[in-house]
């Protein structure tokens, strides 16, 4: 999977640009605030179709335009297929090969990216909502059936919720039909969520120890039900939670149990590292967890995911840049931002792509370098 091209209209400070990518490296550089990052930014929305800063959708339209549109060419062996996502401040659709996609999670899964970012470290020290949002987008990028299954996981959710809320009397019969397909569904929901911590965690202590030179680090679920693996009595489990908490919920309004209030924390050496770890091994932790997704996505998919590096050159050292630069595949797709090239590494130079950005009285422009052989 190659992203062939991107082009912006009236996105962050971009009126109108093109860029045309190399299928290897390619290297964004430009002074802070030029806007290297929202190039990052736009992929990744035309990837998820939702930022993954804390924004909503209309400031990222460039000031005194009224929408934006992000489209990109993305390569998958012989074949090649348009990708679009345009929003005017009501409505945002996304589309493929021009045609409108009805529903969002028919969209994702066609280009996956893994992004790596200073904001990642929020990943592990923010909120929970936070980590579920993390979970759901990476497991729904490489199977489409997560997406609609939690789609329908929500559907139900919002229906107990509002009943009761709302119900002064509760219907016992029908609260309990409720329950009953939440609880299967939020079984199907532990069944995916349980597989994807347990591949990562076949690859996240190794990564880990090539960064930090020891510890054990293992990725674990929180389900607020107490269940710790997936198995056959999960649904069941999480059936008698909700039965049981029915006056409970009626009073608050809304749901104590199920997936949707659920967590993940990261274990060094049997110690949460949220609670315990320098800042230092939050962020070599978070950068094993993506390392680990990029072999992950090749296995489920059957491609290799396309990476995004944010300003990581600036972020750490040399050798730690190496480190995760080992664990990209020689045919993945990169894209790196950084203010300069200064300390880069010479052979990855010479097979890279070099956009310069030119910033002159708020006209941005993208510069193209020739490729470096």
């Amino acid at each position: 999977m190659k992203l062939d091209s991107l082009k912006l209209r009236n996105f962050r400070n971009y009126t109108k640009e093109k860029i045309n990518f190399s299928p290897h490296v390619n290297f964004i550089i430009g002074p802070n605030g030029s806007g290297k990052t929202n190039i990052v930014e736009a992929i990744y929305m035309l990837a998820i179709t939702k930022t993954y800063k804390s924004m909503k959708e209309e400031h990222l339209v460039k000031r005194d335009e009224d929408h934006f549109l992000i489209k990109g060419v993305v390569e998958r062996g012989t074949e090649k297929q348009s990708l679009s996502l345009y929003y005017d401040m009501t409505n945002k659709l996304a589309m493929i090969n021009d045609d409108k996609v009805p529903k969002l999670s028919d969209y994702i899964g066609n280009l996956n990216v893994i992004l790596f970012s200073p904001e990642d470290l929020n990943l592990i020290k923010g909120q929970p909502g936070g980590r579920r949002k993390f979970i759901n987008l990476e497991i729904g990028q490489i199977n489409r059936a997560y997406l609609k299954l939690m789609h329908e996981y929500n559907k139900v959710l919002k229906n107990r919720n509002e009943y009761l809320k709302n119900k002064k009397t509760i219907d016992g019969l029908y609260i309990e039909t409720l329950n009953e397909q939440l609880a299967e569904l939020g079984g199907q929901v532990y069944k995916y969520r349980f597989k994807f911590i347990d591949d990562i965690n076949k690859e996240l202590e190794s990564i880990f120890k090539s960064f930090h030179g020891k510890g054990s680090l293992v990725m674990k679920y929180e389900a607020n039900t107490l269940i710790t693996e997936f198995n056959d009595e999960s649904k069941d489990i999480l059936l008698e939670k909700l039965n049981s908490s029915i006056n409970q919920d009626s009073l608050r309004g809304g749901t104590t149990y199920g997936p949707h209030r659920d967590d993940f924390s990261l274990f060094l050496d049997d110690e949460n590292i949220k609670l315990s770890a320098s800042q230092g091994q939050i962020r070599l932790a978070t950068l094993a967890l993506k390392c680990a997704e990029i072999n992950l996505f090749k296995v489920a998919t059957g491609e290799d995911p396309i990476i995004l590096l944010d300003d990581l050159f600036s972020e750490l050292d040399k050798v730690k840049v190496k480190n995760i630069l080992k664990f990209i595949k020689d045919d993945s797709q990169i894209i790196i931002t950084t203010t300069d090239l200064d300390g880069i590494n010479q052979r990855l130079l010479k097979k890279s792509k070099i956009f310069e950005i030119e910033n002159k009285r708020g006209n941005v422009k993208i510069k193209t370098e020739e490729m470096r052989n």
